[in-house]
């Protein structure tokens, strides 16, 4: 997922990064894969945290991280904090980068996670991406998201026809 999620990063960055001039263009590359890595730990941080709620409903597009301080915080610190100490960027260059390029990359994501013909990407997989496991280590998403109401077939487990039922 960390390769998807660059990916969606890269597309993203053009204004925010690439044609920043606070942004060194040397460190272009780097700065975008801080991003993808920040925005990885944060959700990570929380879903490990048991804010499987929030994530849900901003992976889901139900939420935006902007209107919740303390997600962006999460989801931005420690990209603002690593790119402003290894690049020399301007603390508020920083946060502007990422109170602009977070929200979006995590918007894409979530609409690449509601696309049935998006195969590279899916809920099932972030979530398992996220845990640390393969798309196919079914237990703890299966459990997750049976916790939440995806199990939408209520076949035991959260897959691809579980996704395309929430847009029925």
């Amino acid at each position: 997922m960390l390769d998807q999620l660059l990916e969606i990063v890269q597309q993203q960055a053009q204004g925010n990064v690439v044609d920043n001039n606070d942004v060194p263009n040397e460190h272009n590359e780097a700065v975008m894969q801080e991003a993808s890595h920040s925005i990885f730990n944060g959700l990570q941080n929380m879903l490990n945290s048991g804010q499987t709620t929030e994530l849900t409903a901003m992976l889901q597009g139900n939420k935006n991280p902007t209107d919740d301080e303390q997600t962006m915080n999460m989801l931005s610190g420690d990209f603002i904090n690593n790119i402003t100490e290894k690049f020399g960027i301007s603390g508020d260059s920083a946060k502007s980068i990422a109170m602009s390029l977070i929200p979006m990359v995590l918007s894409q994501l979530s609409n690449k996670a509601k696309d049935p013909n998006d195969s590279g990407i899916d809920f099932a997989n972030i979530l398992s991406s996220l845990r640390g496991g393969s798309a196919n280590s079914g237990s703890a998403i299966d459990n997750i998201g049976g916790m939440l109401g995806l199990d939408k077939d209520k076949d035991g487990d959260v897959g691809i026809d579980d996704v395309l039922g929430m847009f029925k």
